[in-house]
């Protein structure tokens, strides 16, 4: 027997040398390694003491006990209780396993994640510190280089909305233009909205006051006025029915009209001071009439157009209720400044070539 604990030792020897003799030059100083070859070594430690205590206690010990009722084929099995040190084993082993995917993944000093996240926090942070100083064109190619990563693969190369060849419909909006269905606008209007990020969100039809008649909007006046704004914006020739209810409805928080000439500038943007005839709010630049449907910043989308305020509150907040479908939330993927970048771009036009 003491023959088969010297074999038993050198083996331990010749496999923790011969692991080390591999991987020794790669270990540095990286805990993770070292931890995994302190690992490697205990596993070949207690396998071969296990074994050899297995060994001698079958060469020496005589097996007691009673057996249980049933057998297999003639072999009976001892109804013994379950080792003491197997059981604290398991619990041990429990224990420790909660600790370490909760407290100590591995040791609080190292993990994969753990690096990629500091990295990604000194990018972020070097991109915010000089996102200011940044010219439009570098910030529009920081968009597009965002925008063919994490938007391209379900809006298309160009924002296009690339269609499901099976079934011939869009697989995502087209960027390039603003459209809303008429079924849509009704589905907003009579069951209100809050899936941007405005404050107060838009309220159901129980809420809409038409000022123009001073009454709640009725059946009527949604259907006309869905279908107006579904037809950007225009009446039946001859008619002003849909401008009429959108002016005395919805102008408040989604931009109203200008008189002619007078311009409605980006309240994020800086208003020309040599400029007296400028109007705040507007989230969109625009030209009198131009200005309806617009939006008003903080307040309410514009209808008219992708425009970088709507498409920052679509990305922070995603869209849960779409006319095609769902749209995830990128507010904790992206960083603010990523989020300006990409939405400038796709204001700018997904289509359309970035000056120099």
């Amino acid at each position: 027997m003491k023959g088969l604990w010297i074999f038993g030792i050198t083996l331990i020897i010749v496999l923790i040398a011969g692991t080390y003799a591999v991987v020794g030059d790669m270990i540095g100083d990286d805990i993770v390694n070292l931890l995994a070859m302190v690992g490697a070594g205990a596993i070949v430690i207690v396998a071969v003491v296990v074994i050899m205590s297995y060994v001698k206690q079958m060469k020496d010990a005589t097996a007691t006990g009673e057996l249980v009722e049933h057998s297999w084929d003639g072999i009976g099995e001892y109804n013994n209780d379950a080792p003491v040190g197997w059981a604290i084993s398991i619990i041990l082993l429990m224990i420790w396993g909660m600790w370490y995917m909760m407290i100590g993944y591995p040791l609080n000093e190292y993990s994969q994640i753990g690096e990629y996240n500091k990295d990604a926090k000194i990018s972020n942070d070097k991109i915010a510190e000089n996102f200011d100083k940044m010219t439009d064109t570098q910030k529009l190619k920081m968009g597009e280089g965002i925008f063919a990563v994490q938007c391209a693969p379900c809006h298309g190369p160009t924002g296009n909305g690339q269609e499901n060849y099976a079934t011939g419909k869009l697989t995502a909006e087209d960027l390039t233009k603003r459209h809303i269905s008429k079924n849509y606008v009704k589905k907003v209007i009579l069951e209100g909205s809050n899936q941007l990020g405005y404050d107060g969100g838009m309220p159901d039809r129980n809420g809409l006051f038409n000022m123009s008649t001073g009454n709640l909007i009725s059946d009527e006046d949604i259907a006309v006025v869905s279908e107006y704004i579904a037809n950007g914006f225009k009446d039946a020739e001859g008619s002003t029915a849909g401008r009429d209810i959108f002016a005395g409805t919805c102008t408040t928080c989604h931009g109203a009209g200008l008189p002619e000439g007078v311009k409605g500038y980006k309240s994020y943007g800086v208003k020309p001071e040599s400029d007296t005839t400028g109007v705040e709010g507007y989230s969109t630049a625009c030209v009198g009439e131009d200005c309806i449907g617009h939006g008003v910043s903080l307040v309410g989308p514009s209808l008219r157009d992708y425009n970088s305020c709507l498409v920052a509150n679509l990305l922070k907040n995603g869209k849960k209720k779409g006319d095609i479908g769902v749209m995830p939330a990128f507010g904790e993927m992206l960083s603010m400044p990523q989020i300006k970048a990409l939405a400038a771009f796709v204001a700018h036009g997904t289509d359309k070539e970035i000056e120099e």
